[in-house]
């Protein structure tokens, strides 16, 4: 997509295909932005500086949740932040983490009622990561009301067995059955 020397990654059509949102990535100066590219239009805007290795568009609307990951925003993957793309000057916060830990993967559920959001826990020594644990939190992103999921204690016990990486979430097309897996 992009013609200016930078390059195109993560990408997801919007829920109307009219969008491509990506991540670009300038190897020169080293800096990341998230984008919208217009499909008709053939432009390209840029939504968020600093942009979002982790991200998930909207299945019903014209909206992102997003992770920071830039150096200087506060609490990077520790938020998780959504953002309409016609306004992307105003994106707003929809959860927060505390403690050690991290946003490790957002996923809107198929009817956009929800966000999924698995929150990885690390406990840090001055050598090494000794344990990770994993806790999966539903976001309503119109009241920011979140609740933890216990659905999935047994599954996500063996994901947290194997050390290392990151998870990441999946709905199913019906939103019936969220797929995680351990990077």
């Amino acid at each position: 997509v992009p013609d200016d020397g930078t390059l195109a990654i993560y990408g997801q059509w919007s829920y109307d295909d009219k969008y491509i949102i990506y991540v670009s990535y300038n190897p020169g100066n080293k800096t990341y932005s998230l984008n919208a590219f217009d499909e008709a239009a053939k432009t390209t805007r840029k939504l968020v500086d600093g942009g979002a290795e982790i991200f998930s568009v909207s299945p019903v609307a014209n909206e992102l949740v997003y992770v920071p990951n830039a150096a200087g925003r506060s609490n990077p993957n520790r938020t998780v932040r959504i953002v309409n793309f016609n306004d992307s000057q105003n994106d707003t916060v929809l959860y927060e983490i505390t403690g050690n830990n991290i946003v490790s993967s957002v996923s809107w559920k198929p009817d956009g009622k929800y966000v999924s959001v698995l929150q990885e826990h690390y406990e840090i020594t001055e050598k090494t990561i000794l344990r990770s644990n994993f806790d999966l939190y539903l976001i309503d992103p119109v009241t920011k009301k979140s609740m933890r999921s216990d659905l999935l204690g047994n599954f996500f016990k063996g994901i947290e067995e194997k050390k290392g990486g990151r998870g990441s979430l999946q709905w199913s097309p019906t939103g019936h059955i969220l797929f995680s897996c351990k990077n």
